[in-house]
């Protein structure tokens, strides 16, 4: 039982009474099992509170433990976490002791030693560093038990690919752990999806997806460690030679180093059936954005919206097209296969070639995609040769008031997904966010000067139908005062006849 007050008043009123009815119960409390703390402005004081006479422990004097959690008297977690540290190292010292073998030893760590910690790491606030300082103590102690050097990198002993050790990361299950922790504290008010352990279940391998694809991408840039992602001497045929060449057969020269397939057009080919591809994406997505109406262009629209006496105005969210087409319904595209593509004059006068090219007259914007297919050692380099070949092309188009965006495109072998595409796709979208919001803006500025202008150009009309309505106006009381005096002229002749 837990009782939070806000006065001490209160909570010895409250203890006075919860006495009364456990004593009706027949039942009693035990002040010695029982503690009390007292916070005054943020500072935790001495006071003391009695249960029939009887005083309560504070958390000063001494500490308690809740759910596999101790509260102390500075209501931190710092000592708890040395009292984790210090457990993690002497039960791997323990282990290290026995006459056990290595393998065995690993055994039980994973099995014994490993469980054990998850659940104070799950409980206390421990940090992601301090997590990382455990697991270094413990891949010192994996190394010695397996006969492995020093210089082997912590992603060979964790990743699927490598060793296939059967035991798991200590940062991975302390990340698992605060998810599930998370999860489990979060109910799920949709029935119609996941329940709250489907859905525990599925963040929870989601969070081990990431880490092993974390040591993956870590791996591929290791030279010598890294080499199983490479696939470095693995050759299935008789002859370890290449077939076209006298070169040694390995993945790189088959896929980007032999000679003989860059001269007979084979690297070319590949190179053009990828570039099918994409072209083909793109010229969908062009010609549905060119047939969309002008109109869905402006995002800015003046809608009556009709609400009913009493209700409230339903906004509901708006369904953006962030895509960097969506500026203009004028899209060209020019790609480099069947013909020698020859680049827009009105953009620049250039000998470059690029694969494709994907402009807009009305907006001045164009976009020059360059398609690679380089091995994953010179995927940087390859990058950064395309973003330069075409820099003081874009330089020149800029001095004619056009915008060049340069977007590289790599095919990888091997599938891995690293940061800067991920980053490039999300400086497409913000661009074209950007844009969007920019052109908004420009609508909103130029809105108080077309309604201006509109009342302007509508003023003489206006005028001139106010004059002849006030024409209109005077000729009528005119006349009405015309008949007035006629019969009153008419009456008082008919008056004077009659005298």
């Amino acid at each position: 039982m837990t009782i939070i007050t806000t006065t001490k008043r209160c909570t010895r009123r409250l203890l006075q009474k919860l006495q009364e009815n456990i004593q009706w119960a027949r039942m009693q409390f035990k002040p010695s099992k029982s503690r009390s703390i007292s916070i005054v402005k943020g500072k935790l004081t001495g006071e003391r509170f009695y249960i029939s006479e009887e005083p309560i422990p504070t958390v000063l004097e001494k500490p308690i433990k809740s759910l596999g959690r101790w509260y102390n008297a500075d209501l931190k977690d710092m000592q708890q976490l040395e009292q984790i540290r210090q457990d993690l190292a002497n039960g791997l010292k323990k282990i290290n002791n026995t006459a056990l073998p290595g393998k065995l030893n690993l055994w039980c760590y994973q099995f014994g030693l490993l469980p054990r910690l998850l659940w104070p790491l799950t409980m206390y606030k421990v940090s992601l560093s301090h997590a990382n300082l455990m697991e270094r103590l413990v891949n010192t102690y994996v190394r010695k038990w397996l006969g492995l050097p020093k210089c082997v990198s912590s992603v060979s002993l964790y990743s699927k690919g490598a060793l296939l050790l059967p035991i798991s990361s200590l940062v991975k299950e302390f990340k698992c752990a605060k998810v599930r922790l998370d999860m489990s504290l979060t109910e799920s008010r949709d029935p119609t999806k996941a329940s709250a352990t489907e859905r525990r279940t599925l963040v929870v391998e989601e969070v081990r997806r990431q880490e092993e694809a974390l040591r993956c991408s870590k791996a591929v840039a290791q030279a010598k460690q890294g080499r199983w992602m490479r696939w470095e001497g693995l050759w299935l045929g008789k002859d370890p030679s290449c077939p076209l060449c006298t070169t040694p057969a390995t993945l790189k020269h088959i896929l980007v180093g032999c000679k003989t397939s860059l001269s007979q057009g084979r690297y070319t080919w590949r190179h053009n059936q990828v570039l099918k591809c994409l072209a083909h994406k793109l010229e969908c997505k062009r010609v549905s954005t060119n047939s969309q109406p002008v109109s869905y262009q402006n995002e800015y629209r003046h809608e009556l919206l009709f609400v009913r006496e009493g209700d409230k105005q339903r906004v509901g969210p708006l369904k953006q097209d962030l895509s960097p087409l969506n500026a203009a319904r004028d899209w060209q595209m020019r790609v480099d296969l069947d013909q020698r593509l020859i680049f827009p004059p009105e953009i620049a006068i250039t000998t470059l070639r690029p694969d494709i090219v994907l402009w807009s007259n009305s907006c001045q914007l164009a976009y020059i995609i360059e398609l690679t297919v380089p091995w994953e050692d010179a995927f940087e380099e390859a990058f950064e040769r395309k973003k330069l070949r075409y820099s003081n092309l874009a330089s020149e188009a800029e001095q004619k008031g056009w915008k060049i965006r340069v977007r590289p495109v790599e095919m990888r072998w091997l599938g891995w997904t690293l940061e800067e595409e991920e980053l490039r796709r999300r400086r497409l979208t913000l661009e074209a966010e950007q844009l969007r919001q920019r052109r908004l803006t420009l609508e909103v500025e130029q809105l108080p000067r077309q309604r201006l202008t509109l009342e302007v150009e509508q003023l003489p009309r206006r005028l001139s139908l106010e004059a002849e309505q006030l024409r209109r106006r005077l000729t009528l009381e005119a006349e009405q005062l015309r008949r007035r005096l006629t019969w009153e002229e008419l009456s008082q002749r008919r008056r004077l006849a009659q005298e």
